[in-house]
């Protein structure tokens, strides 16, 4: 074993820093919301469909449920409602909010303690971090829920694009390859990324890059199966608005993830406001031209290898042109703008390099460093966040009132609900309790 250079650290040094680095980063995800942790909740979807059907079907058919208004296969929410669903009732969004936090955490490993080509060093890791936990596009809904768990598969799934792969261990070798199946079939976010894997497999024609690519060809192919089924061969199953597929909805997605990630969710629409008067149609070229830009600075480096600032800008495009297209008839908010919000602030730090001159690098950092100020005052101030098992009841107490629901009804002579309240305030889930009789089951 050689001794480190003279000036450099140590690798226990460096594993240390990476270890309080990572404690940092799981010590802002609880202060962002402990209520969540310790009164966790059923969010929107979460509870009305998937945990109710895993509630009544069991964990083995949960785990192939497809929710029809999403028309996607969600594996990890399957998952996470059939595990709740062995537990007590008074127990079960436990599983949920902890499946969602184990899932968020999954990005901050592969920034540490991966190879990546963006985070090389200690300070660009903590960066990276940073941006995880801090980007400012984030939105509450998409905090601490397995409704949402998908999008940071999607991140876990791009941030292994942008590994080193060629020579990694086994056990690092095998959980990337379960990642990406798993985030393949837990929504479209990493079948959204599936041309980079295959245009990378071509280039670089390495082994790993190769099964990476077919392991997100054949998601893909699975979500594209569900997809026809359900909106295509059944479309009367969701009332598609198919007249809002074009550049309005295009142009709305783009400008809410292009000023969410450097100005905020709330501060989204000053600039969306003025953009708006430019015309869609200026809007859009202005975007489209930036491609024969990034396709020129690819040909001058001769195809040798995919660089990570193109890597970058197409993966930005690829989720933002997928986001819109699929996006019919659907009131768009800030969830939409999670993950490419995530890939713009990289890219930015991934531009932040010596070779550059010196006011661009101070340009970026003022820039990077603006959006993660951004992030941190707003860092709490969601309503999402503040609706947990305490509301709108106590959660404990509103579940002893379902299983009171029955003998109840028969005391007053009205017909049981059977509702649960979840979150946000005002939603209930309806479940029937599993001893009663088979005619009153919906």
């Amino acid at each position: 074993m050689t001794a480190p250079r003279t000036g450099e650290p140590s690798r226990s040094a460096v594993a240390a820093g990476k270890l309080g680095i990572l404690a940092a980063c799981l010590a802002a995800l609880v202060w962002r919301a402990p209520n969540l942790l310790i009164w966790p909740r059923f969010l929107t979807e979460e509870g009305k469909f998937y945990f109710r059907y895993a509630f009544d079907n069991g964990f083995l058919e949960t785990l192939r449920y497809v929710q029809t208004r999403a028309g996607y296969v969600n594996l990890i929410e399957n998952f996470a409602a059939a595990s709740a669903s062995l537990v007590q009732l008074e127990f079960a969004p436990f599983i949920t909010t902890y499946i969602a936090l184990l899932v968020q955490v999954i990005p901050l490993l592969i920034i540490l303690f991966g190879d990546s080509r963006v985070f090389r060093g200690i300070a660009k890791k903590s960066a990276g971090c940073a941006i995880v936990v801090l980007a400012p596009s984030i939105s509450g809904e998409a905090w601490l829920t397995s409704l949402q768990s998908h999008v940071f598969l999607g991140l876990a799934s791009l941030l292994i694009l942008l590994e080193n792969i060629d020579a990694i261990a086994t056990a690092r070798r095998w959980s990337y390859r379960i990642l990406l199946v798993v985030g393949g079939l837990s929504g479209p976010y990493t079948v959204f990324l599936q041309p980079l894997f295959a245009v990378r497999a071509f280039i670089e024609r390495g082994r790993e890059q190769i099964i990476h690519a077919a392991i997100v060809t054949l998601a893909f192919l699975v979500q594209v199966l569900v997809f026809w089924h359900f909106f295509v061969a059944t479309p009367a199953v969701h009332g598609l608005r198919r007249k809002e597929l074009g550049l309005g909805i295009l142009s709305r997605v783009l400008r809410l993830e292009i000023s969410a990630p450097l100005l905020g969710l709330e501060g989204e629409g000053g600039l969306v406001d003025p953009l708006s008067s430019l015309g869609e149609h200026w809007f859009l070229l202005a975007y489209l031209a930036v491609f024969p830009f990034a396709l020129i600075d690819w040909e001058r480096r001769r195809w040798r290898s995919v660089d990570s600032h193109l890597l970058l800008f197409l993966a930005f495009s690829a989720l933002t042109l997928g986001i819109s297209a699929f996006s019919f008839g659907i009131d768009l908010d800030g969830r939409y703008a999670v993950l490419p919000g995530f890939v713009l602030l990289f890219y930015l730090l991934d531009n932040i390099h010596a070779e550059n001159r010196r006011w661009i690098t101070a340009m970026l950092i003022l820039l990077l460093s603006f959006s993660l100020f951004v992030g941190i005052r707003n860092y709490r101030s969601s309503d999402s966040l503040r609706c947990d098992g305490r509301s709108p009841t106590n959660w404990r107490q509103d579940v002893a009132r379902w299983r009171n629901e029955e003998s109840a009804a028969r005391l007053w002579k009205r017909e049981a609900s059977y509702r649960v309240a979840i979150c946000p305030r005002g939603r209930y889930m309806k479940l029937q309790p599993h001893n009663a009789d088979a005619s009153e089951r919906r």
